[in-house]
C-alpha cells in the first residue's frame, strides 16, 4: 500500500524526468511526450500522478502543449534558465543603439508581460498599448486617453 505522499513523489519524479529530457535535448520542440499508458507503466502508478505531472508541465512550466486527439508535445526548445524575457531584453538592448524610444517602449512591454506572468495573471491590453503608444503614437492609432 502506498502512503499519502507517494503520488506527490511520483508526480515530482515524472516532472523532473521529463524536464531533464527537455533540458538535455533528448526531447526537442514538437517531440511527442510519452503516452499516459507508457508513463503509468514506467512509473508503476495510476493515471492521477501522470495527469498532474502533465498539467504542471503545461500550465506551470509551459514546457508542453496538448493537441486534441494527437497527444502531448514539447512546446519550446531546451530550457534557457534566463527565459525568453532575457532573450528579448538582449535584443532590445541592441535595438536601443539604433532607436532608443521604440526600445524603451518594447522593454516596458516585456516588463509588463513578465510581471503579469510571474503574478499568474494576464497582462492588461490597455497597459500594453499605452506603453507602445509613447513610442509609436501614429503607427498604432491608439488614443492614450482611452485607457484611462
Amino acid at each position: 500500500m502506498m502512503d499519502d505522499d507517494e503520488p506527490t513523489k511520483i508526480f515530482e519524479k515524472i516532472v523532473h524526468d521529463i524536464t531533464s529530457r527537455i533540458k538535455s535535448g533528448e526531447l526537442g520542440p514538437g517531440d511527442r511526450l510519452p503516452s499516459e499508458a507508457d508513463l503509468m507503466r514506467d512509473y508503476g502508478c495510476s493515471h492521477q500522478p501522470v495527469r498532474n505531472a502533465r498539467r504542471h508541465l503545461v500550465e506551470k512550466l509551459r514546457l508542453a502543449t496538448s493537441r486534441q486527439g494527437s497527444g502531448w508535445f514539447v512546446r519550446g526548445g531546451p530550457i534557457d534558465p534566463a527565459g525568453p524575457a532575457a532573450f528579448l531584453r538582449h535584443r532590445i538592448a541592441e535595438l536601443h543603439n539604433i532607436a532608443p524610444a521604440p526600445a524603451r517602449a518594447l522593454q516596458t512591454v516585456v516588463d509588463l508581460l513578465t510581471a503579469a506572468d510571474e503574478g499568474g495573471r494576464k497582462a492588461d491590453p490597455a497597459e500594453l498599448l499605452g506603453a507602445l503608444a509613447g513610442a509609436f503614437p501614429n503607427a498604432i492609432g491608439f488614443d492614450p486617453d482611452w485607457a484611462a
